[in-house]
Formats: structure tokens, C-alpha cells, sequence
């Protein structure tokens, strides 16, 4: 299993033995599997290899109980490059397996949200001379003129707005002096 881009082992959701359809000979096979954190299955031929012998990536994919009656236990992940056809070994481990994908699946999407949240830029500008709610409107107006603004905090009592986004301060700032409020960056 590889190691991400922070070197640390991602978290495992689920491991066991699941039987999986191959892809170019389509006979079926018994295989290791275990499902990460970074949104991948890795499966190995046993339990005690070091190294997987493929993975099925989730990113995008669909899991579904298998639609043929001839697989029971079966379940299929639909990604962008083919369906994998697999079996578990029961009822509980197949309705295991599919809950776990789906939870991972979820788990990483809300990562990848959290850590685009985490790297938008805010900053913060002392703006003299908002007195009221008017005032902190004008502010808005003359913040918003300026591209790369996601959001905007205003604290009229403090006199401060607290701006989300890659704006370029420099030019936040002229258009509020030209607005009349001077600033001072935080």
C-alpha cells in the first residue's frame, strides 16, 4: 500500500478476503483486500504480501449489490475505467464492504472540501470610519469591485473586515480609500 503525499499510512476502513473477477482472463479470484482513507482498494493475492497486486480506485465510482442473481454476495464497483465484479463471503460482509466504500468515499470527498477551505487565504483590514450598518455596506460594495473575493466578515464596532479569498490586498485597499475608508492592514 502506498504511502500518500504527507508520508503517512492512510487510514484502513475495512480489510478481508473478497473474491474478485480478473480483467483480462475473467475467471475469479480469491484476493486480500483493503480499503484506505485515500479512496483506494488495494488488493493483494494474500494476506501477507507487501505488495498489492492492483487497486481500484473510488474516486467518482458507484457501489452497487450485484443486479445477477447468479452472484450472491456480489457487488459491483462502477469507476470511470470498468466495473469490478466481487464477492464477499456472506450477507453481513457484503452490506459491510458497500457501507464501508460508501463511508470512505464520503470521508475523503468532506477531506478534500476541508482542506480547500483550510488553504483560501483570509486577511484582515483595520477600515476607519464604518459607523454603521450603511457604512459597512458601502465597505462591501467597494470590497466586492475587486475579483478574487469569496466572502466578506464585517465587525462595524471593532472596524474590521475580515475578507476570504485572493484578492489582492493592495487593490482592496485603494478601493476603499477611494470609497473615503482608510485602512490599515491587520
Amino acid at each position: 500500500m502506498n504511502n500518500n503525499n504527507n508520508n503517512k499510512v492512510p487510514k484502513v476502513y475495512k480489510s478481508g478476503y473478497l473474491t474478485k473477477q480478473g480483467r483480462v482472463v475473467r475467471s475469479w479470484k480469491r484476493r486480500w483486500c483493503v480499503l484506505t482513507g485515500d479512496n483506494i482498494i488495494y488488493y493483494y493475492k494474500s494476506r501477507v504480501d507487501q505488495e498489492p497486486a492492483g487497486a481500484i480506485t473510488l474516486v467518482g465510482s458507484k457501489v452497487t449489490p450485484s443486479k445477477r442473481n447468479d452472484r450472491k454476495y456480489g457487488f459491483e464497483i462502477a469507476t470511470s475505467d470498468r466495473i469490478y465484479y466481487i464477492i464477499a463471503d456472506n450477507l453481513n460482509e457484503m452490506d459491510d464492504w458497500i457501507n464501508k466504500i460508501n463511508l470512505a468515499r464520503l470521508e475523503y470527498q468532506q477531506s478534500l472540501v476541508n482542506v480547500k477551505i483550510d488553504t483560501v487565504p483570509k486577511s484582515t483590514l483595520h477600515v476607519k470610519g464604518m459607523m454603521c450598518d450603511c457604512c459597512g455596506n458601502h465597505v462591501k460594495k467597494a470590497i466586492n469591485k475587486v475579483g478574487g473575493v469569496d466572502e466578506i466578515e464585517i465587525n462595524i464596532e471593532e472596524e474590521v473586515v475580515i475578507i476570504t479569498g485572493k484578492a489582492d490586498l493592495n487593490s482592496i485597499q485603494d478601493r476603499l480609500e477611494e470609497a473615503g475608508f482608510p485602512t490599515v492592514r491587520a
